[in-house]
């Protein structure tokens, strides 16, 4: 259920990329300086590092960038197109590290997709999408089997 979330995260254009044949899992982060710190030493920037971790059914790559230590002299610091430098390195390394086999990841026998209508109810009841419902509010979720919702939209 989690990779099938993650699928959800894209960095770039996967046509760009070369990645567009690829079920890949992301997860991107940041690791930041607390803002007493950066008031401190009058940081430039709270970011100290960019990592991004992504996986397919059979290959897990990991890149980070940043500094190890905290830096005082607003030398050491991540700016905004560091997230992008990672983004690229993580590309190139994908378009060699990957099967490229278009195999996406294998859904459990306990788990059961649904298609659902958005927004649920403010109750918190899960609808089934109905033939009416607008394609927009439609999305595909995984339930754990005898957990999943039973009732069609009006």
């Amino acid at each position: 259920m989690i990779s099938d979330i993650l699928k959800g995260v894209l960095i770039g254009s996967s046509s760009r990329s070369g990645l567009n044949n690829d079920y890949i899992a992301m997860k991107t982060g940041t690791t930041n300086i607390d803002s007493a710190t950066v008031s401190k030493y009058n940081l430039k920037s709270s970011v100290r590092d960019y990592w991004l971790d992504g996986y397919t059914h059979d290959t897990v790559i990991s890149v980070w960038i940043g500094f190890d230590e905290i830096s005082i002299d607003n030398k050491h610091y991540m700016k905004n197109e560091d997230a992008e430098t990672r983004n690229r390195i993580f590309n190139e390394v994908a378009k060699v590290s990957f099967s490229h086999d278009n195999k996406d990841f294998i859904q459990p026998s306990g788990v059961v997709r649904s298609r659902i209508e958005h927004p649920s109810m403010e109750d918190g009841t899960i609808y089934l999408a109905s033939s009416k419902t607008p394609s927009n509010l439609v999305s595909d979720e995984l339930f754990k089997v005898g957990t999943e919702p039973l009732n069609i939209s009006l």
